[in-house]
């Protein structure tokens, strides 16, 4: 039965896995191969790098050291579930094929590469658990996949920070899960030469070294601590053999014509004048002079950059041009090829993958660019053969900032990298993101959250209307989408009557709260402005002057618009935090929760309030007034019966279709009561039938005001007289402690002596003597 990636939501939780990017095609089969102790990795010799990749990956999720042997050896031992890999003839580069059995496991590639994403695939599909898992199993199938675009690229620039090689291992590591296949190293800048040169030594024993890196937020500043280092030769052709093992191609790379101060500060005659390199985050556009001195020593240059590293292309950033064309005959006499950056479709790392906070963004030095490059849009970016995530690390002091800027884009990166445009699916790949994302975090990659984009689209589908040009991703629908942490924000100044309406479905109670700016800086608010209100979008009245840019209004009934409005122009942006509505807008088929706080217990519980008069709309102001009632009265009750802190004390109202029908407040205050009380008390069987019907009684006002002091023990209103006056001579305490014991079943007549020094029959004798 064979699935195509457009059916991939149902591939997914079939196979309990992690699968980016998604293969093109599943074939579904019968039964699971268990992966244990016994199986092992069968390969020929030549493929053993490939082979310990995933010997590796089956240890951290077994706990085993699984074997790895070859097929000579096979023929002397048999192995059984064993995964078997192998080079095919396939027409596609970097095809690959899985064939999974509860026997066992094949992974053919057309080439090195090919095998290599096998690998990584049938790692994915590999349980994720904390622990080791003795016996793992993975469902039957074959995969067939390929990519989509030859060239799917990630671009270092480390000449403003450089990391240790085994950082880089870990990061080609990575690399390779997601099928990346080429690593772009940036080993020069302005801000330092990060490559030991034999034949330039002044490159790394001076280029490399800054005086000052700029601190935290301060692109100009300075920590006044020297920065140097560089990777050796030996570091570099380790880092090769690493990247090769994984079918990661490490490509060198350099730019010339601008960003060109390390290389002029370790030899001046490359430049119009000495230079030091680069303490500051400032851009400069200082190239090497285009001379034919400089061509003969970027030749030799280039000869051991040629021979250090197998790639077939040097890559140089920049475009076409004619010094480019000079240095592009020399990469070919070096048997390589020239390749521009400006040829490379790119998506850009550096910037944030999750919005800033507008403190960041409103302040006069960020961290770092402005810019938002969410993982949504880098899924959704348009690929092109030649493609690339690129990061640059001038805000980069470390690798787990390195790790947050990269992870989970990359993942994106690669799924829009691997499959065609009409294959990619975003809602489906974000299903995949939460578990890849525990991969992450037991791999001890520092990943970034995933920033979903909030939808345009208000709470209870209130329309939300607005004079004011709202920034990308700031939509006006922010203010009520019941978020305290989103905010609509404006692209630029107001004018004078600019205004946000929302305009609710049905009419709110209580009171409104509006906020604008951001935490309490000043910046964002809105500097002169009115809040009001309407019943009808046409007539506005209730109208509040914003002090430091909030108000609040009491909501007359009815209200269905609530709106702010400038009352004179302004320069700076708005922002608008959420609109507060207390209590929250009443839904037909509705369900709120309030949190109450029982002090004398110091801790919270939680109330909730369900009702559905979805039938019955003219019910509204009714079920209204009940939920009101509700919230204000179940704590007070629930002390004066003592069962406020008891667990299975009922903490739930709920109104059914039909319910409370047309009734005066008064009326549903006591339809309320009679119904909450009861489940307050929450007693068990057999209780005094006139003690239970008292308290209910008195606790609704039921009090008979003129009693027959002889039927005390009547229950209802006449009990309800008799305990009230126990209240005013004996303290409530005495009749909370009664109901407490009625509720725990331990309820003895002789327990009235115990908390009012009197016998229920003195206790009578004297209400009844009492005038």
């Amino acid at each position: 039965m064979r699935f195509f990636i457009v059916f991939s939501t149902v591939i997914a939780p079939l196979l309990s896995a992690t699968l980016v990017p998604m293969p093109r095609e599943i074939d579904l089969g019968e039964g699971k191969l268990v992966v244990d102790v016994q199986t092992a990795v069968i390969a020929p010799d030549d493929l053993a790098p490939q082979a310990e990749v995933l010997t590796a990956a089956l240890q951290k999720t077994t706990g085993y050291v699984h074997r790895f042997r070859t097929i000579k050896q096979v023929a002397r031992f048999r192995y059984k579930r064993a995964i078997k890999l192998s080079l095919g003839k396939f027409e596609k580069p970097e095809f690959y094929r899985i064939e999974i059995t509860p026997e066992g496991a094949t992974i053919q590639g057309s080439d090195l590469a090919g095998l290599m994403h096998g690998i990584q695939t049938m790692a994915q599909l590999l349980p994720i658990n904390d622990k080791p898992l003795p016996r793992a199993l993975i469902p039957a199938q074959i995969i067939q996949d390929w990519p989509e675009n030859p060239r799917r690229i990630f671009h270092l620039d480390v000449n403003a920070h450089l990391f240790p090689t085994d950082n880089l291992k870990s990061l080609i590591d990575w690399l390779s899960f997601h099928k990346l296949n080429e690593l772009h190293l940036q080993l020069n800048g302005d801000h330092g030469w990060r490559m030991e040169s034999l034949r330039f030594p002044k490159l790394h024993e001076t280029g490399s070294i800054r005086t000052s890196t700029p601190p935290f937020g301060d692109p100009t500043g300075s920590d006044s601590t020297e920065y140097a280092g560089y990777y050796s030769r030996k570091k570099i052709k380790e880092l090769i053999a690493h990247a090769n093992s994984r079918a990661i191609t490490v490509v060198p790379t350099f730019t010339f014509t601008t960003g060109a101060t390390s290389l002029i500060a370790s030899y001046p005659e490359l430049g119009d004048s000495p230079l030091k390199v680069a303490n500051t985050w400032q851009d400069r556009k200082i190239g090497v002079l285009q001379t034919d001195s400089t061509l003969r020593f970027l030749d030799e240059l280039l000869a051991e950059v040629a021979e250090l590293f197998p790639a077939g292309n040097i890559r140089i950033q920049g475009s076409s041009s004619k010094f480019h064309d000079s240095l592009e005959k020399i990469i070919a006499r070096h048997r390589k090829k020239i390749l521009l950056s400006d040829n490379i479709k790119t998506t850009d790392f550096s910037v944030y993958s999750r919005r800033k906070e507008a403190e960041l963004l409103l302040a006069a030095k960020l961290e770092a660019e402005e810019g938002f490059n969410p993982v949504h849009k880098v899924y959704q970016w348009q690929p092109a053969p030649l493609s690339q995530a690129s990061l640059r690390t001038r805000y980069v002091h470390e690798f787990a900032k390195l790790q947050y800027l990269v992870f989970p884009r990359i993942a994106a990166f690669a799924e829009a990298t691997w499959l065609p445009a009409s294959n990619l699916n975003y809602v489906e790949f974000r299903t995949r993101l939460d578990s890849l994302d525990k991969r992450y975090r037991l791999g001890k990659v520092y990943a970034s959250l995933v920033y979903d984009p909030p939808a345009k689209k208000a709470s209870y589908d209130s329309i939300i209307t607005s004079s004011i040009e709202a920034r990308e991703g700031y939509s006006p629908e922010l203010i009520f989408d019941g978020k305290l942490d989103s905010f609509f924000w404006s692209l630029g100044g107001l004018k004078d009557n600019d205004h946000l309406t929302a305009e609710f479905p049905w009419p709110a109670t209580g009171e409104v709260t509006v906020n604008t700016g951001k935490n309490g800086i000043t910046a964002g608010i809105l500097e002169s402005g009115i809040l009001e209100l309407s019943k009808d979008g046409n007539t506005w009245g209730n109208p509040k002057e914003l002090f430091e840019g909030s108000a609040t209004l009491p909501v007359p009934q009815g209200t269905r618009f609530v709106r702010i409005r400038a009352t004179a122009p302004q320069d700076e942006p708005l922002i608008f935090s959420e609109l507060l509505l207390t209590p929250a807008l009443l839904t037909p088929v509705h369900q709120e929760k309030r949190e109450v706080e029982l002090r004398f217990k110091k801790k919270k519980i939680e109330l909730t309030f369900k009702a559905d008069f979805s039938k019955n709309p003219e019910f509204r102001d009714e079920v209204e007034i009940a939920r009101r009632i509700f919230f204000e009265n179940w704590l007070p009750l629930a002390k004066r019966i003592g069962t406020a802190d008891y667990p299975d004390t009922p903490r739930t109202f709920e109104i059914e279709s039909g319910e409370p029908g047309n009734l005066t407040e008064a009326q549903v205050k006591d339809w309320v009561f009679k119904r909450l009380i009861p489940q307050l008390q929450n007693y068990p069987a057999n209780p005094p039938n006139w003690i239970v019907t008292g308290i209910q009684a008195r606790l609704r006002g039921d009090i008979a005001k003129d009693p027959d002091k002889r039927k005390f023990k009547e229950g209802g209103s006449q009990t309800a007289a008799f305990f009230d006056w126990i209240a005013k001579t004996h303290r409530e305490e005495s009749l909370i402690a009664i109901s407490q014991d009625c509720r725990n079943g331990s309820y003895r007549e002789t327990r009235w002596k115990l908390f009012t020094r009197k016998s229920l029959a003195e206790l009578a004798a004297l209400y009844q003597a009492a005038p």
